[in-house]
């Protein structure tokens, strides 16, 4: 029987993990599993305020994919912050680590995402401290011109399995709404929803060209 073909497309990920988990897991097991429900439950309300889709859950770490890098950010500042508010109820607060990347991926018939691009944002999370959203080079370039956020270099790192990549902090200069964001004012293509549906709509500022060659504008 013939394998089902993966489908590709251009995305915003990110990868967020709850910074000293190990540690408090084997100090108190039952807190440590609450750490997880709240991650679980706020990734899913807050991902799906955001227009995203979250892939999978593992273990204290979560994957998301969105259809604009900006919808991606302002999702992962959002989540931070609910994050290590809520956390606080446990006895002990904790914060997470948010790394968010673009790039072209794999679709896999349950869902899942696989390519070099999942590495690298796992990677590009691995790079961020407790509390931090860090960006790869190439989503800051989608967004440097945007006077909401702010940016601040973190030099060019060589990740395993990556290679040398240029990151970015990134904080909003207003405290993450949560408010339904506006379709209007994103870089939007196709939501998670419809992607994974196969459905097809208009796409409104789509993702940069950031080929050398330009060779990926048929993502636009």
């Amino acid at each position: 029987m013939p394998k089902t073909p993966l489908t590709h497309h251009l995305v915003a990920i990110w990868f967020a993990d709850i910074a000293g988990y190990s540690d408090r897991a084997a100090e108190d097991e039952r807190s440590a599993l609450q750490l997880i429900e709240i991650l679980q439950s706020l990734s899913r309300d807050t991902v799906r305020r955001y227009e995203g889709r979250v892939v999978k859950f593992m273990g204290d770490a979560v994957l998301a994919e969105f259809p604009s890098t900006e919808l991606a950010v302002r999702a992962a500042a959002a989540l931070s912050e609910q994050y290590a508010k809520e956390s606080a109820g446990t006895g002990r607060g904790h914060n997470l680590r948010v790394g968010v990347h673009v790039a072209d991926v794999a679709v896999g018939p349950d869902g899942d995402l696989y390519g070099d691009g999942v590495n690298a944002a796992a990677r590009v999370q691995e790079a961020a401290e407790p509390g931090q959203v860090v960006l790869s080079e190439d989503v800051w370039r989608q967004l440097r011109g945007r006077t909401e956020f702010q940016f601040e270099s973190l030099g060019d790192r060589s990740l395993k399995g990556v290679g040398p990549i240029g990151l970015y902090l990134v904080a909003l200069k207003e405290p993450p709404t949560t408010r339904q964001p506006s379709r209007s004012g994103s870089n939007t293509t196709q939501s998670a929803e419809e992607r994974k549906a196969g459905i097809r709509s208009i796409a409104v500022l789509p993702f940069a060209d950031l080929s050398a060659q330009h060779d990926q504008e048929y993502f636009s």
